[in-house]
């Protein structure tokens, strides 16, 4: 026998060997060997203009160096975070060529509003998270609610996108749950515009990032012509520290449990995943490139530079995240059906 029909003998062995356990075959260099030479995809569930769009930017400039075989990084934008994420779970390659941003609310969507939902995000492979970025209620000087204790006391308009959205959301549950006078306005179809409503004076407010709010408007950060009343994430960003987050408005141990709910939102921004069907070698390969890439400091640069802020989760960090979420007792979630104005019919 020559040693090239050895060799293909010896590779159909171990090829059946795998079909008999039903473990797929795979050496130790596999990964190095798939990403070598490749072009990935980043998805993206919004427009490029966003910060979802901008860290994907950096990312794809960074992440490489550390991956396998240094495969280029291109962005796939998928506007639409219910859209991009029911795409990567049931259309995308599960190959590792693609890699997915995963949009800030489908965790509470899933299990709050499920219509449409087609994916569990309990099954994407997480990889890490950049850093949780809080959301901020943002009122037009012009107005006369100065604080969140305003909200009470005065009717104000907000606008926002859609009801799925966490604008819409809060402010219901602000509604609900803290007397404020809010009529919501949705329509608007990007930040941009709600942001043009605001300084035209067609809403009087608006829920936003605070880094979208401090990059797009670093005068409204300033106070000037607009200010932040109500910050929305799991603590309060080291910037605002007197300016309050939902959490603190809660009056009771359950409000509080159905508020940190609720900002679970944007504790878990902007992080990255693989499709349920990624071998594990490749998600690994993943993982160890983004705990790489957050320390790299030519990335950490273009951070500061940006103005980005960096406070990592590793994958599993993140992953607890997002079953934590998931997995919220039925009855915080049903409270937090409210604010969208919605109960869940029976099955």
């Amino acid at each position: 026998m020559t040693m090239t029909k050895r060799k293909w003998t010896y590779v159909s062995l171990a090829l059946a060997a795998g079909m008999m356990t039903g473990v797929p075959v795979a050496t130790a260099d596999s990964a190095a060997e798939f990403f070598s030479g490749k072009t990935l995809k980043l998805n993206v569930p919004s427009g490029a203009g966003g910060t979802y769009g901008l860290i994907a930017q950096i990312i794809s400039r960074h992440m490489s160096r550390h991956l396998p075989g240094n495969p280029n990084i291109t962005l796939q934008i998928m506007p639409g975070g219910l859209k991009a994420t029911n795409y990567v779970y049931n259309v995308a390659v599960q190959d590792g060529s693609l890699f997915n941003l995963l949009s800030q609310s489908m965790a509470v969507r899933q299990v709050v509003r499920p219509k449409g939902v087609k994916y569990d995000v309990r099954k994407f492979h997480p990889i890490g998270l950049i850093t949780g970025l809080n959301g901020s209620f943002v009122v037009s000087n012009k107005h006369a609610v100065k604080t969140a204790a305003d909200l009470k006391n005065h009717n104000i308009r907000v606008g926002t996108n859609h009801k799925s959205g966490y604008g819409y959301t809060t402010s219901s549950m602000l509604n609900h749950y803290y007397g404020a006078k809010i009529k919501i306005i949705t329509g608007y179809k990007s930040g941009a515009d709600s942001d043009l409503a605001l300084e035209r004076g067609e809403v009087d407010a608006k829920l936003s990032s605070w880094l979208s709010i401090k990059l797009r408007h670093p005068h409204w950060a300033r106070g000037e012509g607009a200010h932040v009343i109500l910050q929305i994430g799991y603590e309060r960003a080291k910037d605002l520290p007197n300016v309050p987050t939902l959490i603190d408005l809660a009056k009771n141990d359950r409000e509080k449990k159905v508020f940190r709910f609720m900002s679970g939102n944007n504790a878990m921004a902007r992080g990255l995943t693989a499709p349920p069907g990624v071998p594990k070698a490749r998600v690994d390969a993943y993982r160890k490139a983004f705990d790489a890439m957050v320390k790299d400091p030519k990335f950490v640069a273009e951070m500061e530079k940006r103005q980005f802020p960096l406070n990592p989760l590793n994958w599993k960090d993140y992953g607890d995240m997002i079953v934590e979420l998931v997995n919220t007792p039925e009855d915080i979630i049903k409270e937090a059906r409210k604010a969208y104005g919605k109960k869940k019919k029976k099955s």
